[in-house]
């Protein structure tokens, strides 16, 4: 599977950094009383199988689009633990595996209920972009604790209106530049993306706030008066 003998659109680099992916979701979420099930891009699915031998929910390009919801309804949760494995979106595609497999992955991030901390102003961070597209409300930059790697740091958004919190997970955006910025080399895992139903917080104006945590270490801020959005 080397992109020097086979072409394929992926540098050892590339498929190294799948494997701590898939390490760190295999850690976070496994379970001992089934074996997993990986459902992952498709095209990173074949490297999943062919190079690191994981189960992947996968199927040929002739048959019906598979969703999560398509792997419960078949029961094969019964036998299996299934993964939803989350790439950074700035993980090179093989636009030619995706024309063979049909996997179109979705990752919603999750509501969490957690009894947050007081605010702690020890975040250096950037919002990229905070936008509504549809029926989604789509938050992403970076974050990290000053003084601390990025590597395994948990991170959230949060959404505060006068009646309300909403906290939900963010995924983890691949971001070296951020590591080349700061001369370092342990900020890669710095990025964050948040994509949300609106229907799960309903209309309303929020001020929106981070919420990262690394071990016992946290950080906790909310942007300034500019950092309010409207949900219609």
């Amino acid at each position: 599977m080397d992109i020097n003998k086979v072409g394929i659109q992926f540098s050892s680099e590339d498929i190294k950094k799948l494997f701590y992916i898939i390490q760190d979701h295999e850690r976070r979420f496994a379970q001992k009383d089934r074996p997993n099930l990986l459902y992952i891009r498709s095209d990173l699915g074949i490297i999943a199988k062919a190079i690191y031998g994981r189960d992947v929910y996968m199927a040929k390009v002739r048959m019906p689009q598979f969703t999560m919801e398509s792997f419960y309804n078949q029961k094969l949760d019964k036998r299996y633990h299934l993964i939803d494995v989350y790439v950074p979106a700035s993980f090179p595609i093989d636009i030619d595996m995706i024309k063979f497999f049909n996997i179109k992955q979705t990752n919603l991030s999750k509501r969490h209920f957690i009894d947050l901390p007081g605010e702690k102003e020890n975040l250096v961070y950037s919002f990229d972009s905070i936008s509504q597209d549809g029926d989604y409300l789509k938050i992403n930059g970076w974050a990290v604790i000053e003084g601390q790697s990025s590597r395994r740091q948990e991170a959230y958004v949060v959404l505060q209106s006068n009646q309300s919190r909403f906290i939900f997970d963010a995924f983890v955006d691949y971001r070296p530049d951020v590591s080349e910025h700061f001369g370092r080399s342990d900020l890669d895992d710095s990025g964050f993306i948040a994509t949300i139903r609106k229907s799960d917080i309903g209309k309303g104006i929020f001020h929106v706030g981070l919420y990262i945590k690394r071990n016992d270490i946290y950080g906790h801020v909310f942007l300034d008066g500019k950092g309010k959005i409207t949900i219609d």
